[in-house]
């Protein structure tokens, strides 16, 4: 049997393969959440313009039969447990939603999401009892239409919150890591999109599956700890190779060494965005 660790690995890989400029894909996330204590969710995949998608990944064989949820191993049959893997979907689902709306900044409701059930090593071919909805569960195929899946639910007419943009992904993010009651164990995103403007000093590290989050710049793309998005020359701290890049963007003072490529520094003193504040220690 496939270990947790295979099986979202696998998932990871498809969701990487199938991404979509601006998706924003969220390994273990833990909540702390005031109904149902600590929640997490394999995965959240953010999609500008369609929604969340909060996936619970199971491998091994997954059955219903007689109104429960069992894993059976495939190299070992004898091994069986129960499981819910709709219930921990749906928790994860809420636990998103009941965080966002407590937060002053967020101003858009409940958020627009899913709940989804990857299952790797099992065949689906229709509902898993009443609560177990085929379109919600994704088996063996999910390594050439995982995304497709997703898309599918959340942009389907059942479904009445608004959908975000992707500014309102990015505020998701930013609110995400700045809380003391969530932790996300792993970040991923396509390289090359724009990146919303904001004013988070969050985090700075280097170390194997831990985010790096630019002064005022939101998420570079992480992959085992290498940032995807690299500095640019001559700026302290790290501001990101890109198009277009303003002191309004950054939203704090910078140390400029080198060509200046982005205008930071008007007067030539060696200081870019003066009016701003100094950048928090990380």
């Amino acid at each position: 049997m496939a270990t947790t660790n295979d099986a979202e690995g696998a998932v990871l890989h498809a969701l990487e393969a199938q991404a979509q400029a601006g998706d924003v894909m969220l390994q273990g996330v833990r909540f702390t959440d005031p109904k149902n204590g600590d929640v997490e969710a394999d995965f959240l995949v953010l999609m500008p313009g369609l929604g969340v998608a909060a996936l619970e990944v199971k491998g091994g064989r997954v059955q219903y039969a007689n109104g429960e949820w069992v894993l059976q191993g495939i190299s070992d049959p004898e091994y069986k447990r129960r499981i819910r893997p709709v219930d921990q979907a749906r928790k994860a689902k809420h636990a998103l939603r009941r965080y966002l709306d407590r937060q002053p900044e967020w101003q858009l409701g409940l958020i627009r999401s899913e709940w989804f059930v990857v299952m790797p090593e099992t065949t689906v071919t229709g509902d898993f009892g009443p609560e177990g909805l085929a379109d919600q569960l994704i088996g063996s195929t999910f390594t050439t239409d995982l995304r497709d899946r997703l898309e599918a639910v959340l942009d389907r007419g059942l479904l009445v919150e608004p959908r975000p943009s992707a500014d309102s992904i990015e505020d998701v993010v930013s609110l995400l890591f700045r809380s003391d009651t969530v932790t996300i164990r792993h970040v991923e995103r396509p390289i090359g999109a724009r990146k919303r403007r904001n004013r988070t000093w969050a985090l700075a590290a280097a170390g194997a599956g831990v985010a790096v989050i630019a002064a005022g710049l939101g998420i570079w793309g992480i992959t085992n700890g290498a940032v995807d998005a690299a500095c640019s020359a001559g700026y302290e701290p790290c501001l990101p190779i890109t198009e277009d890049l303003n002191c309004s963007d950054i939203g704090i003072r910078v140390i400029v060494s080198g060509e200046d490529p982005y205008n930071l520094d008007a007067d030539g003193n060696g200081i870019g965005c003066e009016s701003y504040p100094e950048a928090d220690a990380p």
